[in-house]
């Protein structure tokens, strides 16, 4: 069971010590309710956003499964394979699969894909058959769009939850030679629209939304990609992580615990979701929010040392991450959280364990 002594200030409840403990508590205990007090960790599978790549895709990759270069956003810079989900139960890829009834989200139906520049589709030996339809390109706006159906069911024998697609002859602009990538990849999911994903009240799936319904605040930690930011025990650069070097919403994908470019000098903190996306999801659901701030992001100060500094460094990563939460910037609508929601910090995860930041 988790436990955590709190300090509250003002709208902020910063986390002052985290603990697991086990309790030998009677039935009365157990048998009282505790309305408005629980909480969850945001999770998804399938995906909660309207677009099925934008938290569970996967950097497109060559034929051996190699990264390709990419820009800043992580969006390709030469042709590959992309993998738009992969939702198939546990060990599939390496049976024996660890459920019996073996199921796994009902994944099928037509999809609408989008990008920027132009390509030819195809499915990947050894992955679901996807059928292709209508694509169109549009000159005016460098636009390519296709319907992608997906085979598939509630379970593993109906056909793998997975969608992998193969990109080639790409040309990221009219006047580009190919193999020189997309940018911009969209995988709308049955049911929904492109001017849906498109509008940032509208990004989730009103399901996922609603699934929240129960609980008095939602725990980002996995969505934060905290256990594998840059300052880690692994990260032999032990980086500082700038504010200019965070996830963005404009990302080629929301990366939970993968980088979203292969290079890593540049967005050295693009792990996970980004900040805007998790005012979003409280502001839909009306929920509080518990997160989790990167062990090396840029700002902390300590009152006791001799070089402190009372004035805050405006440009830190941590002063920016309030000011977000606080007013948020153009992709929320300049909206920040929902007033009387609550914020709880929690320095990294677990710090006390050697595995993690």
């Amino acid at each position: 069971m988790m436990s955590a002594t709190a300090v509250r200030m003002g709208r902020f409840v910063f986390l002052a010590s985290f603990s697991f403990t086990a309790l030998a508590a009677s039935s009365t205990l157990w048998s009282q309710t505790y309305p408005t007090q629980i909480g969850t960790e945001a999770s998804d599978r399938q995906t909660g956003f309207i677009d099925a790549l934008k938290d569970q895709g996967r950097l497109v990759a060559d034929s051996s499964g190699n990264p390709l270069p990419t820009d800043a956003n992580g969006n390709p810079l030469s042709d590959g394979i992309a993998v738009i989900f992969d939702n198939r139960p546990t060990f599939a890829w390496a049976p024996p699969i660890d459920d019996p009834a073996q199921d796994q989200p009902n994944c099928s139906g037509l999809y609408t894909l989008s990008f920027t520049g132009q390509a030819v589709l195809a499915n990947v030996a050894g992955n679901p058959v996807l059928t292709f339809t209508n694509q169109a390109y549009d000159a005016a706006t460098n636009t390519t769009t296709v319907n992608v159906l997906m085979p598939g069911g509630p379970t593993y024998a109906d056909g793998p939850a997975l969608m992998v697609i193969s990109f080639t002859n790409t040309q990221l602009t009219a006047s580009s030679s190919t193999n020189t990538g997309f940018s911009n990849l969209q995988v709308i999911r049955p049911g929904f629209t492109l001017a849906e994903a498109a509008n940032p009240a509208q990004v989730f799936d009103p399901a996922f939304v609603a699934a929240y319904a129960p609980f008095a605040y939602i725990r980002f930690m996995g969505w934060l990609g905290t256990n594998s930011s840059a300052g880690f025990y692994g990260d032999p650069g032990h980086h500082l992580l700038p504010w200019s070097s965070r996830s963005l919403p404009i990302d080629y994908y929301q990366g939970v615990g993968t980088n979203i470019s292969t290079n890593a000098n540049v967005n050295a903190g693009a792990w996970g979701i980004s900040w805007e996306y998790i005012i979003l999801l409280a502001n839909a659901t009306d929920k509080d929010i518990w997160i989790n701030i990167p062990v090396s992001a840029t700002g902390g100060s300590d009152p006791l040392e001799a070089n402190y500094v009372a004035a805050p460094d405006t440009s830190s990563y941590i002063y920016n991450v309030a000011n977000l939460l606080k007013n948020g910037d153009a992709f929320t609508g300049n909206v920040g959280l929902n007033p009387g929601l609550h914020i709880y910090i929690e320095h990294s995860n677990e710090v006390w364990n050697t595995a993690f930041p």
